[in-house]
């Protein structure tokens, strides 16, 4: 991440104070998010008898997915959950599922709905030119943080 900023820095150009203004909130944290690990003192076995108690129906991804996701995070101090595709009809519990294990590991959820999405922008962020330049979604809850969760290099982003 600090070599982003280096590397935008050098390209903005003097009159390019939009994207330097972006990266505020990069820099504040030093430029480095901390990673999200299992928390100590986390029963791994009780968040997913816990998970398969409200969610039955996602078994199979709790044991085969997010259980070893855990464990390697309690040995390595980083959470990585795996790419995931869960299909189901909606009101199955697909989001509910993913925002319970946020909430019992304290990480970032952002869910983008690709419904009602229009624009890449919305995910990415529009050009720093523009003088109504946005982040995206992402960008944001990397640098900024996620309701009164802080920064973190892992967040949990359904789409």
């Amino acid at each position: 991440m600090v070599d982003a900023i280096k590397a935008i820095k050098a390209n903005a150009g003097n009159d390019d104070t939009r994207s330097v203004e972006l990266l505020r909130p990069v820099q504040q944290h030093g430029g480095e998010a901390p990673y999200v690990g299992v928390p100590k003192g986390l029963d791994i076995t009780q968040v997913c008898r816990e998970l398969r108690q409200e969610m039955p129906n996602f078994a199979l991804v709790i044991e085969q997915a997010i259980r070893p996701a855990l464990v390697r995070a309690r040995l390595t101090g980083r959470l990585a959950l795996p790419r995931v595709l869960v299909h189901g009809a909606p009101g199955s519990g697909k989001t509910r599922l993913w925002r319970r294990l946020c909430e019992l590991l304290a990480l970032p959820f952002v869910r983008l709905d690709m419904a009602t999405i229009d624009m890449a922008a919305a995910i990415v962020g529009s050009d720093a030119r523009w003088s109504n330049t946005r982040e995206g979604e992402i960008f944001r809850v990397l640098t900024r943080g996620c309701g009164r969760l802080a920064p973190v290099a892992n967040p949990l982003v359904i789409v």
